[in-house]
């Protein structure tokens, strides 16, 4: 028993570290997005979050592609701090809007520019299967959109209007 409890209690340590990871992702990436440019001492200041934790969250919104290092400030003793900038180049966001009476789906880039728009009849009376289906359908046209653009869909949200029957 005292076994199993110990388990538990890791899993919901180690599920807090990294529910508290993604937040402190969220909170930097909207930082280096609304402020155009910024060096990682003021993400630091600005976040509360330390200094090593800054440059890992950093280092990987930079493998990922979304922020990229601009050029170099003015080095007030030590080594010249790197401006840092949002980049939504190559990524792409989905968002569909599912009405009794019509699809809705968009693409967008990053910087919420819309590349591709789609409204089709929803159709409800061929059945709930044939609604998903037609929602992926036009899931997959908003995807056909990027044609030969190199481009990654980060994510989809799907907002449909209505009350949850959580036993079915």
């Amino acid at each position: 028993m005292f076994k199993e409890i110990a388990h538990r209690k890791t899993q919901t340590r180690a599920g807090n570290a990294k529910l508290i990871s993604e937040i402190n992702k969220v909170k930097v990436t909207n930082l280096v997005r609304d402020n155009g440019g910024i060096f990682r001492a003021d993400l630091a200041k600005r976040s509360g979050l330390s200094a090593p934790t800054i440059s890992r969250i950093i280092d990987g919104l930079i493998r990922e592609g979304l922020v990229t290092e601009i050029g170099a400030g003015v080095s007030r003793g030590g080594r010249k701090p790197t401006l840092l900038r949002f980049s939504g180049i190559d990524s792409y966001i989905i968002g569909i809007d599912l009405g009794t009476t019509n699809i809705c789906g968009v693409l967008t880039d990053l910087d919420a520019n819309v590349v591709a728009e789609i409204k089709t009849p929803t159709r409800v009376e061929r059945g709930f299967d044939r609604v998903m289906e037609r929602t992926s359908e036009v899931i997959s046209e908003l995807r056909g959109h990027l044609g030969s653009r190199k481009g990654r869909i980060c994510g989809i949200g799907l907002a449909i209007a209505g009350l949850i029957n959580r036993e079915r």
